[in-house]
Protein backbone atom coordinates (compact mmCIF):
# COMPACT_ATOMS: atom_id res chain seq x y z
CA UNK A 1 0.00 0.00 0.00
CA UNK A 2 1.47 3.32 -1.02
CA UNK A 3 1.09 6.38 1.16
CA UNK A 4 0.22 9.73 -0.33
CA UNK A 5 0.07 13.24 1.04
CA UNK A 6 -0.98 15.93 -1.42
CA UNK A 7 1.36 15.49 -4.37
CA UNK A 8 3.88 13.24 -2.57
CA UNK A 9 3.66 9.47 -2.99
CA UNK A 10 5.81 7.13 -0.90
CA UNK A 11 5.96 3.41 -1.65
CA UNK A 12 6.40 0.43 0.64
CA UNK A 13 9.56 -0.35 2.61
CA UNK A 14 11.02 3.18 2.30
CA UNK A 15 13.53 4.70 4.73
CA UNK A 16 13.83 8.49 4.68
CA UNK A 17 16.82 9.71 6.68
CA UNK A 18 16.53 12.48 9.23
CA UNK A 19 16.33 16.13 8.15
CA UNK A 20 15.48 15.14 4.58
CA UNK A 21 13.10 17.23 2.49
CA UNK A 22 10.71 15.78 -0.08
CA UNK A 23 9.28 18.40 -2.44
CA UNK A 24 5.72 18.46 -3.76
CA UNK A 25 4.78 16.29 -6.78
CA UNK A 26 7.46 13.67 -6.09
CA UNK A 27 6.98 9.90 -6.10
CA UNK A 28 9.30 7.57 -4.19
CA UNK A 29 9.04 3.94 -5.29
CA UNK A 30 9.16 0.75 -3.19
CA UNK A 31 12.35 -0.43 -1.44
CA UNK A 32 14.10 2.94 -1.40
CA UNK A 33 16.62 4.49 0.98
CA UNK A 34 16.88 8.30 1.08
CA UNK A 35 20.05 9.45 2.84
CA UNK A 36 19.92 11.83 5.80
CA UNK A 37 19.70 15.50 4.86
CA UNK A 38 18.78 14.82 1.24
CA UNK A 39 16.49 17.09 -0.78
CA UNK A 40 14.29 14.99 -3.07
CA UNK A 41 13.29 17.12 -6.06
CA UNK A 42 12.50 14.37 -8.60
CA UNK A 43 10.90 10.93 -8.62
CA UNK A 44 13.05 8.15 -7.18
CA UNK A 45 12.56 4.74 -8.83
CA UNK A 46 11.92 1.56 -6.87
CA UNK A 47 14.94 -0.32 -5.58
CA UNK A 48 17.20 2.75 -5.31
CA UNK A 49 19.47 4.45 -2.81
CA UNK A 50 19.44 8.23 -3.26
CA UNK A 51 21.45 10.92 -1.45
CA UNK A 52 22.40 14.57 -1.79
CA UNK A 53 21.03 17.98 -2.54
CA UNK A 54 19.35 17.46 -4.94
CA UNK A 55 19.01 13.73 -4.27
CA UNK A 56 20.54 11.50 -6.94
CA UNK A 57 20.42 7.74 -7.24
CA UNK A 58 23.82 6.39 -6.18
CA UNK A 59 23.11 2.69 -5.76
CA UNK A 60 20.66 -0.16 -5.50
CA UNK A 61 18.62 -0.99 -2.42
CA UNK A 62 19.43 -4.66 -2.80
CA UNK A 63 23.20 -4.04 -2.70
CA UNK A 64 22.90 -1.78 0.33
CA UNK A 65 20.88 -4.32 2.32
CA UNK A 66 23.23 -7.15 1.32
CA UNK A 67 26.25 -5.10 2.44
CA UNK A 68 24.58 -4.24 5.77
CA UNK A 69 23.95 -7.88 6.63
CA UNK A 70 27.41 -9.03 5.53
CA UNK A 71 29.26 -6.34 7.50
CA UNK A 72 26.92 -5.84 10.46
Amino acid sequence: MQHSSGGITIGNNVFIGGRSIVLYDVAIGDNVIIGAGSVVTRDIPSGSVAVGCPAKVVGRFEDSVRHHYMVG
